[in-house]
């Protein structure tokens, strides 16, 4: 609860500071946990939260900006998005952050009209947010604020006002001081999430130029973002808004959102939760293409039902293959084991966790420990985490990390071996469970 020394789980038995984000969802979840007891539901419930009222906010978007119509089914559109359902209900912040972002530029149309301070210092406060969570939102949130900081202006015309730059350098140093603050913390500890870069080469730009970037980005965003069908809704809609100030706004956001993520194009490529955001702006554009279709007539009403039953359909069905599926032979093969490291293991055990570099069955298991690959399961390294307060050593036979399977059999018997040697039995014993949770005596 101490929310200026984050921590995490895998850092064997030290502290486990560390060098991330600003921890603004797992402080919230922190303190709901403290009021009802440390339940996975009260996760899944807080991001349904967030994800509901941003789907109102994008849906007040639509309205403001291309008319009632276009902005009902911009709603629609944005309910029905893979990308949009599955991370507006996982426990992690995306949902968090997109509400923000969402409310930061509605209060800023309010003000507009308003001129009430209240609604400004709202926006601000939820831009400077955005920014603490993931800094890229600096890029591409940063650009929608500056192209509608008035109306009908324009970005160039807007950099005129210095409210606006006010508005942007205060959340900026903010932002700025936290990651400093991080980065010292990484220092310090030796546990980073590779914002400074490290390992991660979240930066490698040369992967803009490969035969992977574009492509699989366009496919991420039209299948898992748009689910097929509401691509060419999409495409109406910004072609018929081109000339609308808002139109052309809600454009150019989206374009800021690939360009924010070109910046990180390692991040980008492998979380698609980078592309998130870009719902955010497409789905009124989506929804201006329905309203497009629906006033050309009735043939185009009929054409309207049959693209919308088969993007409600495409939706699911990306939902249950891409994402459900994967998510329940997780939970197969990982539940099992963090259910018998909770019943066989002290609250305040440390445990080695064969997981290679994912920390799920730690989090899972409600314990702290260290996190190893199957090859670092060695009589030095045993002897080291033994001297370094691990009580037990726990992992599945059937998958490194969270998805990925065993790469060779040899990898397997090596892994085996060792934990029959641990479990005091012969080297080549039989091992029948899927899983271990063997005590380091």
């Amino acid at each position: 609860m101490i929310w200026w020394l984050p921590q995490i789980d895998w850092a064997g038995a030290g502290p486990g500071h560390v060098e991330s984000e600003f921890p603004l969802y797992p402080y919230v979840l922190a303190a709901l946990h403290r009021l009802f007891d440390v339940h996975d539901g009260i996760g899944r419930l807080l991001s349904l939260l967030c994800s509901l009222v941003t789907l109102w906010l994008v849906k007040r978007i639509g309205e403001e900006l291309l008319g009632r119509p276009a902005g009902l089914w911009g709603g629609f559109v944005f309910a029905f998005s893979p990308l949009a359902v599955y991370y507006g209900r996982s426990v992690q912040a995306e949902s968090l952050l997109l509400l923000m972002a969402a409310l930061c530029v509605e209060r800023l149309f309010r003000w507009q009209r308003s001129k009430n301070p209240k609604d400004l210092l709202l926006s601000w406060l939820c831009f400077s947010g955005c920014s603490l969570i993931k800094v890229m939102p600096l890029l591409w949130l940063g650009l929608a604020v500056a192209y509608w900081w008035a109306p009908n202006k324009g970005i160039l015309r807007n950099l005129r006002y210095p409210s606006l730059w006010v508005y942007g350098l205060t959340a900026a140093a903010l932002t700025a001081a936290w990651y400093l603050h991080a980065k010292q913390l990484g220092e310090i500890s030796g546990l980073s999430f590779g914002f400074w870069a490290g390992e991660t080469n979240r930066y490698r730009w040369e992967l803009l130029m490969g035969p992977r970037y574009g492509p699989e980005l366009l496919l991420r965003l039209g299948l898992r973002g748009l689910a097929v069908f509401g691509l060419p809704l999409f495409a109406i809609g910004a072609w018929k808004t081109r000339q609308n100030f808002g139109g052309r706004g809600l454009f150019l956001s989206c374009g800021a959102v690939l360009l924010a993520g070109a910046v990180a194009p390692e991040s980008s490529l492998v979380h698609e939760y980078y592309q998130l955001p870009f719902m955010l702006w497409a789905s009124p554009l989506a929804g201006a293409g329905i309203s497009t279709l629906i006033n050309e007539g009735k043939r185009s009403r009929q054409a309207v039902k049959v693209l919308l039953v088969l993007l409600a359909l495409t939706s699911i069905t990306i939902l249950d293959m891409d994402y459900w599926r994967i998510e329940r032979q997780h939970a197969a093969d990982l539940l099992p084991v963090a259910a018998e490291i909770q019943r066989n293991t002290h609250r305040k055990a440390r445990i080695v966790s064969v997981s290679g570099s994912d920390p799920t069955m730690l989090n899972l298991a409600r314990r702290q420990g260290w996190l190893a690959h199957p090859t670092e399961v060695t009589p030095e390294n045993l002897a080291r985490w033994r001297s370094e307060g691990a009580t037990h050593i726990a992992g599945s036979f059937l998958r490194i990390e969270s998805y990925q399977p065993f790469p060779s059999q040899e990898m397997l018997r090596e892994l085996g071996s060792a934990i029959c040697e641990l479990s005091g039995k012969h080297k080549d014993c039989q091992l029948d469970r899927s899983f271990f949770v063997v005590p380091l005596k």
